[in-house]
């Protein structure tokens, strides 16, 4: 007999009503609103075999070890068939207590956070029985196609001290000259009569193009989601009662090709200049004129998804890559995560996996049709940024001024990741697959 697909989908406004104590990224506090956050569920279904995608419009998911677990015993779906992200946008509320980090929050800005995440939790339980109430017989369909609105961010200069010495250093910046993985993939999921239900799109940028965007005269922030939001946004109202997922792919050294201010090098001595603009409107058309390209390249890879077919199975696995760190007995792990729907393979990353190691998986998957996705659950033991070695090879050398390059302060070791990551990527696939499966 052969089994059906079932799909539903769901979705919640989670922009807070209430701001006060809500901070973002480096502590800046919220003074308004420039556009809403949400959660968004796809439930899928075929026989017993049962999985759910969960993004949030938030810089990570919240609280994946014990919010993972309740979903999990209230639907009967197992961690290993939940995809759990956030879509990195830096101009949303934080939620949860970094591992690894110092919490320096105060009490009352723990107890907006807390209250926060209690608001959201409750709309994550409402949008996943919604989504499980009105799954339907469905059918999916994937397309790749390109998208040029990123661009490889850690930025080479020289530093030349008073005496005249030089020192290459290294920072964020903007490296139209680095190649960068440009491939844009939507799946999505129909039902019988072709009305869309569900969109996932993956993508490799960071959504932080709305970061420090000056909501008033004191450098408060407006909440925004950035380009993720202001994506499914577009979409769901193109495609009226349609939920739409858009995630980051291995997006840890590519930023927008639209910075929020100017960055470029002294001229003088090659130190890194570093100005945000001062006004939000500014940066929000910057935002638009990103958002609207995009959102024409997203288009165009729908329009390219010629054919719908059965899904022929769904089974998810996890792995942890553990290789040497830098510091005596604590190994640097990596949770990685590998959801098939069908012949699509969404394959989560428990921190922020660098362009080139993303390019590395997708050579050796198994199935063509891979997505990485960032920010998968990551903050159940944050892996924090992923370089790779030519990156931690500049990072670590010495100069008078500090590099700045996020997520310099690795504690991986050179020339450990890639092999671990290539070693579970064929033991994940090989999970998943089955004897029986040819696509």
């Amino acid at each position: 007999m052969k089994l059906q697909l079932l799909c539903g989908a769901a979705k919640r406004d989670i922009t807070p009503a209430d701001l006060t104590g809500l901070f973002a990224l480096t502590g800046k506090p919220y003074a308004g609103i420039i556009d809403r956050l949400a959660l968004r569920v796809v439930w899928l279904e075929r026989g017993d075999q049962k999985a759910m995608l969960i993004g949030f419009d938030l810089d990570k998911a919240p609280n994946p070890s014990p919010w993972l677990d309740e979903i999990s015993k209230m639907t009967g779906v197992p961690e290993e068939n939940i995809i759990y992200f956030g879509t990195h946008t830096h101009s949303a509320p934080l939620t949860t207590v970094r591992p690894r980090e110092h919490d320096d929050s105060t009490p009352e800005s723990r107890a907006a956070m807390n209250a926060y995440e209690e608001f959201v939790k409750g709309l994550l339980h409402e949008a996943i029985r919604e989504a499980q109430d009105n799954k339907r017989p469905a059918r999916m369909g994937f397309a790749q196609g390109e998208s040029f609105i990123n661009v490889n961010r850690n930025f080479d200069s020289v530093y030349t001290d008073p005496d005249g010495n030089a020192f290459p250093i290294v920072s964020e910046g903007i490296c139209w000259g680095v190649p960068v993985d440009h491939t844009l993939s939507v799946t999505e999921f129909v039902q019988e009569d072709g009305t869309p239900i569900a969109f996932f799109v993956n993508f490799p940028v960071h959504c932080c193009l709305m970061f420090l965007n000056y909501y008033d005269q004191n450098g408060s922030m407006g909440i925004s989601g950035d380009l993720a939001g202001n994506i499914s946004a577009l979409l769901e109202k193109k495609y009226a009662g349609a939920v739409a997922l858009w995630s980051s792919g291995a997006a840890g050294d590519i930023n927008p090709a639209l910075f929020n201010g100017v960055i470029y090098p002294d001229p003088e001595d090659g130190r890194i200049i570093m100005e945000r603009f001062k006004d939000w409107h500014f940066t929000k058309q910057l935002l638009d004129m990103l958002v609207g390209i995009h959102y024409r390249d997203v288009l165009a890879v729908i329009d390219r998804i010629d054919s719908f077919y059965e899904c022929s199975g769904i089974k998810g696995a996890i792995e942890w890559s553990q290789t040497e760190s830098l510091v005596e007995n604590d190994p640097y792990c990596i949770r990685l995560h590998l959801l098939r729907i069908g012949d699509v393979a969404f394959y989560g990353i428990g921190g922020e996996l660098y362009n080139s190691f993303g390019c590395l998986i997708k050579e050796h998957a198994s199935l063509r049709k891979t997505m990485i996705i960032n920010h998968e659950a990551s903050l159940i033991n944050d892996a924090g940024y992923i370089l790779d070695d030519d990156a931690l090879e500049r990072a670590r050398k010495e100069a008078p001024v500090r590099h700045f390059i996020p997520g310099q302060d690795s504690r991986s070791a050179a020339g450990t990741v890639a092999p671990s990551l290539l070693k579970h990527t064929e033991s994940l696939y090989q999970k998943v697959l089955s004897d029986n499966d040819s696509f």
